[in-house]
This record gives C-alpha cells, sequence and structure tokens, in this order.
C-alpha cells in the first residue's frame, strides 16, 4: 500500500471520477484502523499512520469531495482576562440602578443622622438632669 504522502491521488490518477470515488472510500476504509492505535500481546503499538499522515489523509478525501464536514455550532468566543474586567459591564449597571435613588437615600441618612444626634443629646441632657430641649421646626 502507498503512503500517506501520495495518498489516493496519486495512485488513482488515471481513473475515472467515479473510479476514483469508489477507490478512495475502500482507501480510506483500509487506513482508518492504521490511525490507532493496537494492542499486541499486552503491548501497545503507535499507530502505522500518525495524527500528521491522518490529517493529510483527511485533507485529500476533502478535496476530492469523499467527505464533508458536518456543520458545527457556531464558535461563541469567551471573553478572557481578569475577573473584574468580566464584571465591568454588570457592576456599571448596578452602580447605575443605585445611582437613580441615591438623592431619596440621602435624605433619608441625613435625618436618620439628625434624629440619632437629637436622643443622643436628649439621653445627655436627661442624664444631667437638665429640662428636654425643644426644637423648633
Amino acid at each position: 500500500m502507498a503512503g500517506f504522502r501520495g495518498g489516493p491521488a496519486r495512485e488513482m490518477a488515471g481513473l475515472g471520477v467515479a473510479r476514483v470515488l469508489a477507490t478512495t472510500r475502500e482507501w480510506l476504509a483500509k487506513v482508518a484502523p492504521q490511525t490507532q492505535p493496537t494492542l499486541v500481546a499486552g503491548k501497545w503499538r503507535a499507530p502505522v499512520i500518525g495524527a500528521i499522515g491522518r490529517s493529510q489523509i483527511l485533507k485529500q478525501a476533502m478535496a476530492l469531495k469523499i467527505i464533508e464536514l458536518e456543520p458545527t455550532e457556531p464558535f461563541l468566543p469567551r471573553f478572557k482576562g481578569h475577573k473584574h474586567m468580566r464584571d465591568a459591564p454588570m457592576r456599571a449597571a448596578s452602580i447605575e440602578e443605585k445611582m437613580k435613588e441615591m438623592p431619596e437615600r440621602i435624605v433619608a441618612m441625613k435625618l436618620a443622622k439628625k434624629t440619632l444626634r437629637r436622643e443622643r443629646m436628649e439621653k445627655k441632657r436627661q442624664k444631667q438632669g437638665q429640662a428636654p430641649y425643644h426644637y423648633p421646626q
């Protein structure tokens, strides 16, 4: 049998197209087992035709339209990089939402701070025995 370098194209140069297709299919059927490692007497033997040879055979078969590749799913690239870079769009959206409600939060925080200060001052005045202070409204 010819090596993988010549492949079916070199062996079948003078044959008609139908004969070339049939012969190439037969040739591929013979070659397929030779591209797999085999277990002989408890030891693994390397394949007769390696990965490069197998890829060259497949390229020749595709060029002769014997083999057609099945359509694959579209490739969706995964964004690589640092985690803070991957999370940046989600973080920006979260910050934008929080900034929309910030004026109300600021008012609530100031009111809570003012109330807490007044309560603290009331306790201090009671502890010292002073009359409660009446804040102007």
